[in-house]
């Protein structure tokens, strides 16, 4: 896995669940996370990472990522933390699965800090970890809060105005399509093509 995502694939997800990787294999995947070009989402619970595996894992995280799953990993207070600090910075990050990971107050209090600081962070599951009522009550709230101002700047985000009278100027040229199509190589496919698409613009 670690040689093919050295590669540079473009990815928009990658999912590596069940594997029984553990720290090493952790550590092997995460040092070529880097080459993954478009990753948005990353599963990889239940795969035994441990503590030293959240690590490795968390100092590796593409910015661009919108969705993490660790659930299932015995990652510890000491991995949560790890996470929860890559996931304060993350500013794309909105989805977060630490489920079932004997974590316990002082990893949830990382959380809650990392939700404080990274407003994105509007879905955080934590079920099956050793969280006592109050702290759980806290990284709800945190996380209730960021839900309420994403769903916020939804609303204000200006939606496009279509008018009919210019339906047939706003139809895009079919020969930049074809350019379009014949400048993304197959070495590097889709990102290419993804990358001249958005360069395009439609009268």
């Amino acid at each position: 896995v670690a040689s093919f995502l050295a590669t540079g694939p473009c990815l928009p997800a990658l999912g590596l669940q069940h594997n029984n990787i553990g720290s090493s294999g952790a550590a092997a995947f995460s040092a070529a996370l880097s080459q993954v070009r478009r990753l948005r989402e990353l599963l990889v619970y239940s795969n035994n990472l441990g503590s030293n595996g959240a690590i490795a894992l968390a100092a590796a995280l593409p910015p661009q990522l919108t969705a993490l799953d660790v659930g299932s990993n015995g990652i510890g207070d000491k991995g949560v933390e790890a996470v929860a600090r890559a996931a304060a910075v993350h500013e794309h990050l909105a989805e977060l699965h630490v489920d079932y990971n004997g974590i316990h107050d002082s990893g949830a209090a990382a959380l809650v800090e990392a939700a404080r600081s990274n407003s994105s962070l509007a879905s955080l599951w934590f079920a099956g970890n050793c969280i006592s009522p109050a702290m759980s009550s806290a990284l709800e709230g945190v996380v209730a809060s960021n839900l309420g101002m994403a769903r916020q700047r939804e609303q204000e985000c200006p939606m496009l105005e279509i008018n009919s009278d210019e339906t047939e100027e706003s139809t895009t040229d079919l020969s930049a399509i074809e350019s379009i199509l014949a400048s993304a190589s197959v070495t590097h496919g889709c990102c290419e093509f993804a990358d001249a698409v958005a360069m395009l613009s439609i009268r």
